[in-house]
């Protein structure tokens, strides 16, 4: 027959190891082999109005891993010239296959007062002999990994032509 105190200090022991073990295990998980990369393959103007404009952004992400990932959502801002264009969050959930890419359209909205700040500063550089505008796309996709949600940031920067 085991003692009361005999018994406590088992179940101490186990409830430890167990505890230890969970923890050891999650963060391995938080850590995925390769990140992946995304960058910008399209650029489209969808919509243009008074208050509001849609443009929409096909984004290439690659997976460099040999496991397929599960991507449940891209959040993103774009800059033009270094001026704040636009914003976007997107739960389309989609499965990334292992060293595979997956073009995701992403529609990015901006005020119209935003756009045409941004839109005549790049215009002003073009008519100044600048031949192309840069933009800067920041943002995190959110990647389901063993159950886990982990935030992967990533930012890309690049010129498009500006044909003045």
């Amino acid at each position: 027959m085991l003692y009361p105190k005999t018994l406590v200090s088992l179940r101490c022991l186990a409830l430890l190891c167990l505890a230890t073990f969970a923890l050891a295990g999650c963060s391995s998980l938080q850590k995925l082999p390769e990140k992946p990369s995304v960058s910008v393959s399209d650029v489209q103007l969808k919509k243009a109005s008074l208050l509001e404009n849609v443009v929409l952004v096909s984004l290439r992400v690659m997976n460099p891993n040999d496991a397929s990932l599960d991507i449940k959502g891209i959040t993103c801002d774009l800059a033009l010239n270094g001026k704040e264009f636009a914003q976007s969050t997107t739960t389309n959930a989609f499965r990334l296959e292992p060293n595979g890419s997956v073009d995701v359209p992403v529609e990015i909205r901006s005020a119209t007062a935003d756009a045409l700040g941004a839109l005549t500063h790049t215009l002003q550089l073009g008519l100044k002999g600048k031949p192309a505008a840069s933009y800067t796309l920041k943002g995190t996709m959110t990647v389901d990994f063993h159950g886990l949600p982990i935030k992967v940031p990533f930012s890309k920067t690049g010129e498009m032509p500006l044909g003045i």
